[in-house]
């Protein structure tokens, strides 16, 4: 992937010409699958992520991300710890 009109990582044509925007269709509704999928997964509300059916935020929850992958045609979610916060950002964080 490279970053292109189409946006960080894209392999769309960025065109806004109907057949160029058909061409991006396929990629913009994968990725608009996964992020719903993950919100989904997400049974909390967090940050933009407000949900009525779970108002509460949950500690642990906010310890993982969810990351979707393709695995023989088919989107897998798992939940994976989040990485630990590099040193010289903690420093950052001390003198705020």
């Amino acid at each position: 992937m490279t970053s292109g009109p189409g946006g960080c990582g894209s392999r769309g044509t960025g065109s806004t010409t109907p057949a160029g925007l058909a061409l991006d269709l396929d990629p913009l509704l994968a990725v608009s699958e996964c992020i719903a999928r993950a919100a989904l997964e997400r049974t909390e509300s967090r940050g933009a992520q407000t949900r009525e059916d779970y108002p509460d935020t949950d500690p642990e929850l906010g310890k993982v991300n969810v990351v979707v992958r393709q695995r023989k045609g088919e989107l897998v979610l798992t939940r994976e710890p989040l990485p630990p916060i590099p040193d010289e950002l903690l420093a950052l964080l001390e003198d705020v």
